[in-house]
């Protein structure tokens, strides 16, 4: 009988891992000590932007287990190595409608740091995760009265991107809210 062939698994087309794989602390050539690396996201046909710092990994979209009770804009709960992770509905709190029928492919999860209790993992379901990029604050430009029906304390502002314009968010804020309770998030 003939030596079997190792069967190996496929690499994966697309790591989305890979785009926070960078070295992130070491500055640019040319790029000042204030920018700060963003990951840019699609979000309902809307381009999107939250510090890589606030970023603990990137997920492929999976079902997700509803949670009775929840307040409304908890999508449900995924496992993430065992660790019950809740699914936030962004695009309620920023007030963007669906664009149609867009499919989320991403699930971003977001880590805060609560003091001296654990960090607090939220996730954020997403069409489209398109990079990192380094903005600097001359970038930045204070958010137009325009959007003043957007939840103001989770938006930090807008710049452009390859000629989109992207809303810089702080996902924080869905944890720091005045209506969301101290343990709403724990699921430890």
């Amino acid at each position: 009988m003939p030596a079997s062939t190792p069967v190996t698994a496929a690499e994966p087309a697309w790591n989305p891992l890979e785009i926070l794989d960078t070295d992130l602390d070491a500055p640019e050539e040319g790029v000042d000590d204030t920018t700060q690396a963003y990951l840019i996201f699609q979000l309902h046909g809307q381009w999107l932007a939250a510090s890589v710092a606030q970023v603990r990994e990137i997920l492929d979209d999976q079902p997700l287990t509803p949670l009775p009770n929840a307040p409304h804009d908890v999508e449900g709960m995924i496992d993430v190595r065992s660790k019950g992770v809740a699914v936030v509905d962004l695009a309620h709190h920023l007030g963007i409608r669906s664009q149609g029928r867009s499919e989320p492919e991403r699930i971003v999860v977001f880590e805060f740091e609560r003091g001296d209790r654990p960090p607090l993992a939220i996730g954020v379901r997403t069409e489209t995760v398109r990079d990192v990029r380094q903005i600097g604050e001359a970038e930045i430009e204070p958010t137009p009265e325009a959007l003043g029906r957007w939840d103001q304390t989770m938006i930090q502002g807008v710049t452009r991107v390859d000629d989109r314009i992207v809303v810089l968010v702080d996902p924080s804020s869905l944890v720091r809210r005045p209506d969301a309770a101290d343990d709403a998030f724990d699921f430890e």
